[in-house]
């Protein structure tokens, strides 16, 4: 009894792939071994767990939803942010046009804009160069 064989066996049993044969002499194996008739039992479970997922999988991918796909969330998004930077665009000009505010604060801020602007235009050219070359474009999250 070579326990690749045994290993061999159940695989194919579980897969539903094993010829009557093959399934008589693991019947043979399993009715002297306990240990057997356990492993033979998770593998099954492992089986159908396994089955309920690509089923699962198979209904992610009819659905859309996220993403590219969703224009009303990206249409929604992109009125939202440009709404918000209208808004704040607006007000950080004019602290920064006006003489009423201290030079400091005035330097401050713009140090500040200038800063986050460059931390976001380099993390969005980051985004757009890894986006050509992602292994998992196909993985559904």
């Amino acid at each position: 009894m070579s326990e690749n064989r045994i290993e061999e066996l159940m695989v194919r049993f579980t897969d539903g792939v094993a010829s009557s044969a093959e399934e008589e002499e693991l019947r043979g194996y399993l009715k002297n071994d306990s240990s057997l008739r356990e492993e033979l039992e998770a593998h099954m479970h492992i089986k159908k767990v396994s089955d309920q997922w690509i089923g699962r999988l198979a209904l992610d991918q009819a659905s859309p939803r996220g993403g590219e796909e969703n224009t009303i969330r990206n249409i929604g998004a992109t009125l939202f942010i440009a709404g918000w930077a209208i808004l704040a665009g607006f007000g950080l000009v004019e602290i920064l046009v006006s003489a009423d505010e201290p030079l400091w604060v005035r330097v401050g801020l713009g140090s500040m804009i200038a800063g986050s602007m460059m931390i976001f235009t380099s993390l969005l050219i980051e985004r757009i160069k890894n986006r050509k070359k992602d292994k998992y474009t196909e993985v559904i999250r």
